[in-house]
């Protein structure tokens, strides 16, 4: 009887280790994923309190949009949009737009960035610094021309400067953002030096 016991629990503790195995490895393959997802998280809370006190002559840094697009550099497709998604929803919640467009145009410009970062190589860190810039610039203008057409009234000379602000401030804000989540998403040491 007593080795029927110990026979019971041996095959029991290895059932548990196999459990376990198979549960810490369904978490080391979708790991890059869950803390990209506690990233874009953390990014989501600090933009909607710090971020959003943070103004420079009335430009305000989208970092949402910003690190969406740093993750479509180091994701798939399918996880870049799936990201952009959560990212959109939560830039409607907050935002004066209509719920949906944000949304949109979040899935739009990453899937957009990460045509053009598979058609062209995008490895250096100015050329990627460009895009992003643009991208965002791009997010923009697109805002501004919906709040245009809903009926909202835009000064075009503040606008553009503000716009170009916006993106130029974004983009210094993105810059560090980029060196750190590629040290986080790759397990490489971070280089201080451009690729």
């Amino acid at each position: 009887m007593k080795k029927i016991r110990i026979i019971l629990n041996k095959l029991r503790s290895h059932r548990l280790q196999s459990k376990l195995y198979r549960l810490r490895w369904k978490f080391q393959k979708r790991r890059k994923q869950t803390e990209a997802f506690l990233m874009l998280s953390i990014i989501m809370l600090l933009d909607a309190t710090l971020f959003n006190h943070l103004r420079i002559f009335h430009a305000r840094p989208d970092i949402i949009l910003a690190t969406l697009i740093i993750f479509s550099f180091f994701f798939a497709l399918k996880w870049s949009v799936g990201f952009a998604f959560l990212g959109g929803i939560f830039r409607d919640s907050i935002s004066i737009l209509p719920f949906g467009f944000n949304t949109i145009i979040c899935i739009f410009l990453v899937v957009l960035a990460k045509r053009i970062s598979q058609k062209f190589t995008v490895e250096n860190i100015f050329i990627r610094s460009a895009m992003l810039f643009l991208i965002i610039l791009l997010n923009n203008l697109i805002i501004q021309l919906i709040l245009l057409t809903l009926g909202g009234t835009v000064v075009t000379n503040a606008f553009l400067r503000i716009a170009v602000l916006q993106s130029i401030v974004t983009l210094l804000l993105a810059l560090p953002m980029y060196r750190i989540f590629g040290h986080l998403l790759s397990g490489e040491p971070a280089r201080l030096s451009p690729r």
